[in-house]
């Protein structure tokens, strides 16, 4: 129960955060739960290929550290995407602006 009050934090922390970097919202929640899950199976399986006589413990420990490292990968990604991306041109309703009629 604690496990999946986690990622629905962590999922909504990369919403906002996606969402205050002008990038899809819904993208980066999805890729925040894959890269959880991952993360957690390839660390586990590395630990288990290095030593096959891991205790439960261990590979639950690894787990969880390979689940960090890669929503903290994700989230590096995450940042350095909104680094990148254009600001979005804000629009003006008003027909004139401020150039008078000679400078046209």
């Amino acid at each position: 129960m604690l496990g999946i009050l986690i990622l629905v934090g962590i999922v909504m922390v990369f919403y906002r955060g996606a969402q205050s970097r002008n990038l899809n919202g819904i993208l980066y929640g999805i890729l925040s739960i894959v890269a959880w899950f991952a993360a957690q199976f390839l660390a586990a399986m590395l630990k288990i290929s290095i030593d096959p006589y891991s205790s439960e413990m261990e590979l639950i420990a690894w787990g969880l550290f390979g689940s960090l490292a890669g929503i903290g990968i994700l989230y590096a990604v995450m940042v350095n995407a909104g680094k990148n991306k254009a600001p979005k041109d804000s629009f003006s309703d008003e027909i004139m602006d401020d150039t008078s009629i000679d400078n046209l």
